[in-house]
């Protein structure tokens, strides 16, 4: 579900699985980090003041993403004031549930909560669809959440450059090898055709 969730978030970079802005034990299913002013936060009024009279880095805000993928998943979330909890005891300015579709009653999100479906298409990837944007608050990235996140942003850098690396040279191994094969069909084939001529000239000689 957070393929279709990274999918739609335009203008953020998804986390996934972290315990990065919250408190204590606590973890989240994904984190929306702004990155560009395409993100909803960066466009949102703050203290009650237009976005486009703050500083530019003054506007991010990080928005929690928590994915419940059935109803009854969902309803224990509300059962343990799982959502609250995000929103109160962490450094999320806001926080979406995402679910599939028909998964929950109207009403039954915590006011201030936003809401992602995602919905599965035959042939096609899963897409999320925000059917309520959430309250934003005007709760900011502190510096030990921004370094935890800059940390996270290079660990991943540097993981995906080395499956690229890998990549590379499991595609270069694969190209050799049907060259290889190629080549040697080539050579069967002049060997085969070149036989005839060889055996002529063999009885002629005797």
């Amino acid at each position: 579900m957070l393929d279709a969730v990274e999918r739609w978030a335009r203008g953020y970079w998804l986390v996934r699985e972290t315990g990065i802005a919250m408190d204590g034990s606590l973890r989240i299913d994904g984190l929306l980090v702004p990155v560009s002013c395409a993100a909803q936060c960066m466009v949102e009024p703050i203290g009650g003041r237009p976005a486009s009279r703050t500083p530019f880095f003054a506007r991010p805000r990080i928005v929690g993403v928590e994915v419940k993928a059935s109803r009854a998943d969902f309803l224990a979330g509300l059962r343990r004031d799982q959502f609250a909890a995000y929103r109160d005891q962490s450094q999320l300015a806001g926080l979406y549930v995402a679910t599939p579709n028909a998964t929950v009653k109207p009403g039954e999100l915590p006011e201030g909560v936003g809401h992602l479906v995602v919905r599965n298409l035959q042939n096609k990837p899963a897409i999320a669809v925000c059917r309520r944007k959430p309250e934003l608050s005007d709760t900011f990235c502190d510096t030990e959440t921004a370094w935890r996140l800059l940390f996270k942003c290079r660990r991943e850098m540097a993981l995906r450059e080395h499956e690229m690396q890998v990549e590379a040279k499991d595609r270069k191994r694969v190209f050799g090898e049907v060259i290889r094969r190629r080549v040697m069909k080539m050579i069967d084939k002049l060997e085969r055709e070149a036989e005839p001529d060889r055996a002529g000239r063999v009885k002629g000689e005797r």
